[in-house]
């Protein structure tokens, strides 16, 4: 509860405590550390990185891990201070969907997250929820030019890669209608214009007649 609320004072009373276990969770798996995440708590978050014993890449029950809320939370300055912990694990993904930091910062459209992410050189720019969407798909569904701007700069990255459905970024981004995407995307010289979806063989070109 003090982590969750921010009370750095008693956060360092109870620190003091021989017999404190730091890393013990809720019944859903939150930790103390991933309760001052998921709030913002940054004094409450260096508090608890001091200490040696903390467990920085520990999930919840559904595997969301202190970086990830941070970075769906939005909280710069907290994914800030846990990408700067050896120890962290970038890409560790949730166990219900399989979300990324990564992907979960593109989609909420945190680029500034998105750009501190970028920075790992252990990042993967391309690892998929287990639907098959990529942080470039959801960006391009959602609309995020600047974040989809920020991917696209990224060598290894495929501006084609479907969902499970065989859905494509730039299939996404006439469907939903997000004009300037579509024309980010068409300047890519690899891109795929008739790449068609696996359920029922529409295009980009299908879609953006069909929804106008």
């Amino acid at each position: 509860a003090a982590s969750f609320q921010g009370c750095v004072k008693i956060v360092e009373e109870l620190l003091n405590n021989d017999c404190i276990e730091m890393n013990k969770a809720t019944d859903d798996g939150r930790t103390p550390l991933y309760a001052a995440c998921q709030n913002g708590h940054l004094d409450v978050l260096e508090k608890l990185l001091e200490r040696r014993e903390i467990e920085v890449n520990k999930a919840t029950k559904n595997g969301l891990t202190p970086l990830f809320i941070a970075c769906h939370r939005g909280h710069l300055e907290v994914a800030e201070k846990l990408l700067e912990q050896n120890e962290i694990e970038v890409n560790k993904a949730t166990t219900d969907v399989g979300a990324t930091p990564l992907f979960i910062a593109c989609q909420n459209g945190h680029l500034e997250i998105v750009d501190k992410l970028l920075e790992q050189n252990e990042i993967e720019v391309n690892k998929a929820k287990n639907n098959g969407a990529a942080p470039l798909f959801i960006a391009c569904q959602i609309g995020h030019l600047d974040i989809v701007e920020k991917l696209l700069e990224r060598n290894e990255i495929e501006v084609n890669r479907a969902d499970i459905d065989g859905s494509t970024p730039l299939f996404m981004a006439c469907q939903q209608g997000h004009l300037d995407v579509v024309e980010k995307l068409l300047e890519r010289a690899e891109i795929e214009v008739n790449k068609a979806t696996a359920d029922n063989g529409a295009t980009p070109l299908n879609v953006a007649c069909l929804d106008g």
